[in-house]
């Protein structure tokens, strides 16, 4: 099993470019996406090469598991031909219970059920920490991240979940 997980895309086509040369990189054809694929929002920046109608029909070429962010509405899922108004879904890794969601409705403080990982976006935080007897992870935004951070994306394998930069070089790392 060998995932990139991405999230807040936010309609940036030069991001979705990131996302394949990660995928390429990394040999990789399964995406776990966290939601916000097409609007950037009205709290955040216009993104850096945002343009929305480039980005749908090559996130519709890939092979994506989603989830619904809290800029994505149902006009979205018009334009995208993989499900994305789920608000959480609940995945196996390995032997482990994982709900994947955007963060806006559940988050390290609220979760659906009891998994052993949750794995987030909507904070823009690169995070892959072990807290209050669960595994939290979060890949940060591959097109706006906060609190000086740059622009990422995680690779879930095995037991581990790596965050790279854009430059494929390792941020975080954890094992569980």
């Amino acid at each position: 099993m060998k995932k990139i997980v991405v999230s807040d895309i936010h309609g940036s086509i030069d991001s979705v470019n990131h996302l394949i040369d990660a995928m390429n990189h990394h040999d990789i054809h399964e995406i776990l996406a966290l939601g916000d694929f097409l609007y950037h929002g009205p709290r955040n920046p216009l993104p850096e090469a945002y343009s929305p109608k480039e980005v749908i029909p090559v996130l519709n070429t890939l092979n994506i598991e989603a989830v619904r962010g809290n800029c994505d509405a149902e006009v979205d899922q018009m334009m995208l031909n993989f499900p994305i108004m789920e608000t959480y879904k609940e995945i196996q890794l390995e032997d482990k219970t994982c709900v994947m969601t955007h963060g806006h409705i559940y988050h390290p403080e609220v979760t659906p059920g009891d998994p052993d990982i949750l794995l987030y976006g909507h904070v823009h935080l690169p995070i892959a920490k072990k807290e209050n007897g669960f595994i939290i992870l979060n890949p940060g935004s591959i097109t706006l991240p906060k609190e000086n951070n740059p622009r990422t994306y995680g690779i879930l394998e095995d037991h581990s979940f790596t965050i790279y930069t854009l430059d494929h070089q390792v941020f975080k790392s954890i094992e569980f």
